[in-house]
Parts: structure tokens; C-alpha cells; sequence
């Protein structure tokens, strides 16, 4: 990864671990002059705050991530999520990146710990590069039109009171997906179990915690999917692993000779903390392949039994594409809202 940073007239190059709060290419950004992509912003420039005065660029700075690990994903903030009915269009930021929010008074949270699931959620990117952009100041610029942090470096003092975790964050991350609800996202617990069999999709009989697949017996390939949540989405766990199916137990027959229980330590692709912690169920990612070698000795077809807990997973469904307008509620996204001129949004 490298940084390519222009200031005052010079530039520099150099290897860093992590990118500071930083915008992803294409986000607009508002000025005197409009909407402006960040990159294609230039030093002196004039931005617009969230309180309405305009402050020149002093630096600007990107950084280009090859294939980044889950820590350097950028978050993507889906169109309205917050009250305003902002950002307008979907917005991409780093994970560390903060968002002017008002909750009694307006704070600066990171977007990674807003993340829900449905409307904030981690975007996949083989490749991202991120834009960071510093005034003489830390200072609340319009992303998109929703509030968001300039860069800074670690010892400025921040525009806004910094605030990571606790009741705050709490109440604005349950006003968020009350938000969610209201723009027609549903949470259900139905994990959608099915196998995909040399590419093709097989529903399973279910009853219960039981469910069944029927499968030819020369199969080559089978993957056990589901949809996929993340504890920690909920508030109220630390869990950040993706979770989709809690496996209690497979098994493998094909209605003559084999009926074979399989122990879940002999499968790969488990999550490994269940089985550190002594626990007799397994959590998949979403996608557990099989090895062919459990089902070697069958003959015709296979029937793979599965035992799991169908209420223990809870995915959210997207909502139609015309989608109701969400209703207001008590959630102030601060100065995402103010104008060239204006100070921050009333609350």
C-alpha cells in the first residue's frame, strides 16, 4: 500500500500500515464550486463545513489497497440511512472514519462502530483507494451531504466531542436500525439452508432442526450455504466473526448400507471457537465445502442429514427496490443537512 500526498507544492511517497479517516474515489464532496469528487479536488480549494464557512485545502493525500483484509475494507453507508435523508447516494468510508451525528449534541462516532448489517455494512473491494483530505484544522466537511470528519493527525483536538462506545453509541446505533426497519429492511432468522452441488442449487426437506438434501451419489463438489450475520451488528455482542449456519451434527446415508454420523472436528471450515471452548455445535461462515470423501462408499444418491438451530442466526433482508419513504424519528444526523451558508441542521 502507498500514500501519494500533495501539500504546499510537494510530493511525497511513502509505505504506510493502516489509512487515516479517508474518503473512497468518487465521493463528492461539497465546495464553493459544488459537488466535487474527491479526487478530483486540488489543494486550495474551498470547502464548505457543516457550519457554512468555507476553509481551503492545505493537503491531500491517497492511498491505493490491493486486495485489503476485512481491517482495511471500506464502509459503505447506504443512501438515506440517516435522518435527512442523507448521505444522498451511498457513501464509502474507511473504517475508522467518524460521522457527525446529534444525539443530545452532535459527537463524531466511527462509522465502523455503526455498522448494522443492512443499511451500514462493510463493502467488498479487491481494490480501494482511499482519499484523505486536510484543512489548517479539524473541521466537519459534507460527504454526500452527511457530516463527516476531515483528516487529522492524532495529537489535534477533534471539531466535535469523539465518542466510541457506551449508552451514546448505543442509542444512535438502535435509532439507526429502528431507521432501517422504517426504509423496509427486515431481520428474520430463517438462515436459507441449501447446498450447491457442482454448481447447482439443492433445496433440502426440512422439519424442524432437521434438515435433509438429496444429492447423485458421483457428486464432485457440495457446499452447505446459508445467509450470513454478524453478532456484533446487533449492539449488543463484540462478535465480529460472519456467522451463517450452527451446525449440531451431519450426517451421511444413502438409504442401503452407510449411514455414517460425521464428526463435526473432521470437517474443515468451521469456525474454530466453538470447538476451543468445548461446544457441541460448529458456526459455518455462510459457505462450508464437503469433502467428496464423505459420501465415497454411497451408491445412487446421497442423503445428507443436517442437525441446527434455526432461530440462532438472524440476516437482514433487503427491501424491494421502490421502498417507502422511512419515517422521521428522533435521530438528528446533525449537520448532514446544512447548506453553503447555513450552520448545522436544527434538532
Amino acid at each position: 500500500m502507498t500514500t501519494d500526498e500533495t501539500g504546499s507544492g510537494a510530493a511525497a511517497i511513502a509505505l504506510v500500515s493502516a489509512p487515516p479517516a479517508c474518503f473512497v474515489s468518487g465521493t463528492r464532496i461539497r465546495t464553493t464550486r459544488g459537488e466535487i469528487a474527491v479526487e478530483a479536488l486540488a489543494v486550495g480549494d474551498l470547502v464548505v463545513t457543516a457550519a457554512g464557512d468555507a476553509r481551503p485545502i492545505v493537503r491531500l493525500g491517497s492511498q491505493t489497497i490491493r486486495k485489503p483484509g476485512r481491517e482495511h475494507l471500506p464502509v459503505r453507508i447506504k443512501a438515506r440511512a440517516f435522518p435527512g435523508d442523507v448521505p444522498r447516494r451511498d457513501l464509502r468510508l474507511s473504517p475508522d472514519h467518524t460521522v457527525c451525528v446529534r444525539a443530545l449534541d452532535e459527537v463524531l462516532v466511527p462509522i465502523s462502530q455503526l455498522i448494522n448489517g443492512a443499511t451500514v455494512d462493510l463493502a467488498d473491494a479487491n481494490e480501494v483507494t482511499y482519499w484523505h483530505v486536510e484543512l489548517e484544522g479539524h473541521d466537519v466537511l459534507l460527504a454526500e451531504g452527511l457530516g463527516c470528519e476531515s483528516s487529522t493527525v492524532a495529537a489535534e483536538r477533534h471539531a466535535r466531542p469523539l465518542v466510541e462506545r457506551g449508552a451514546v453509541v448505543a442509542v444512535i446505533r438502535q435509532r439507526l436500525h429502528s431507521r432501517a426497519e422504517s426504509m423496509g429492511w427486515r431481520r428474520e432468522k430463517g438462515m436459507d439452508p441449501h447446498l450447491i452441488v457442482d454448481g447447482r442449487r439443492i433445496e433440502p426437506t426440512v422439519d424442524g432442526d432437521l434438515a435433509a438434501f438429496v444429492f447423485p451419489a458421483d457428486a464432485r463438489e457440495a457446499i452447505l450455504a446459508s445467509r450470513t450475520w454478524v453478532p456484533a451488528d446487533d449492539g449488543a455482542s463484540r462478535d465480529r466473526r460472519t456467522l451463517g449456519l450452527s451446525v449440531r451434527g451431519l450426517a451421511v446415508l444413502d438409504g442401503l448400507r452407510v449411514d455414517r454420523q460425521i464428526p463435526l472436528d473432521e470437517v474443515p471450515g468451521f469456525h474454530q471457537g466453538e470447538a476451543a471452548d468445548g461446544r457441541p455445535w460448529r458456526w459455518t461462515n455462510g459457505q462450508l465445502p464437503l469433502p467428496s470423501r464423505l459420501w465415497a462408499d454411497c451408491r445412487g444418491h446421497v442423503i445428507l442429514r443436517l442437525s441446527f438451530a434455526p432461530d440462532a442466526g438472524r440476516s437482514w433482508t433487503a427491501p424491494p427496490r421502490r421502498s417507502r419513504e422511512p419515517r422521521r424519528n428522533t435521530l438528528d444526523a446533525g449537520p448532514s443537512g446544512a447548506r453553503p451558508g447555513a450552520g448545522p441542521a436544527p434538532g
